[in-house]
Formats: C-alpha cells, structure tokens, sequence
C-alpha cells in the first residue's frame, strides 16, 4: 500500500489529503481506513483519495481488508 500526503496550513491542526494506491501504483485502493491517533477517521474514495483534518501532534494509520500499517507521525507527511 502507497501513501501519499499533503499538509495543508494551520497553527494547531492541518488538514492531510493523499492518495492511497497499491504498491506498484499502479491501482488506487476504495474504501481504506484512515484513522488518526486522536480518533478522528476517514476512508478512500473510490479514486483512493482522502482528506483529513488532524493536530500536527497526530500519527496515521490505513487499514486495508482488516490489516493495518504502521503509524504515520504527520509531522513527517510534508
């Protein structure tokens, strides 16, 4: 699984958009889970795209047909 993210401007929060695809990038990945470590969730559209609005001080993590990744500090997604 591909993660791609993009840190939007804020002080506090900062909103993550990306594209989730499969490791050949070669097909975009519907319906994962993208849940953050304050509880905050969201899932891929069919496009495997996502938006999330988080704290800087958040990790990610995608979960796909029941298997999750590791956990993403965002301060690192930019």
């Amino acid at each position: 699984m591909l993660v791609l993210a993009v840190l939007g401007a804020s002080a506090q929060e900062v909103t993550i958009r990306g594209t989730v695809s499969n490791m050949y990038r070669t097909h975009p990945l519907e319906a994962v889970s993208v849940i953050s470590s304050s509880g905050r969730g969201t899932t891929t559209d069919v496009n495997g795209n996502y938006s999330i609005r988080v704290k800087e001080s958040d990790s990610l993590s995608f979960s796909y047909l029941g298997r999750a990744t590791q956990m993403f500090p965002v301060r690192d997604m930019n």
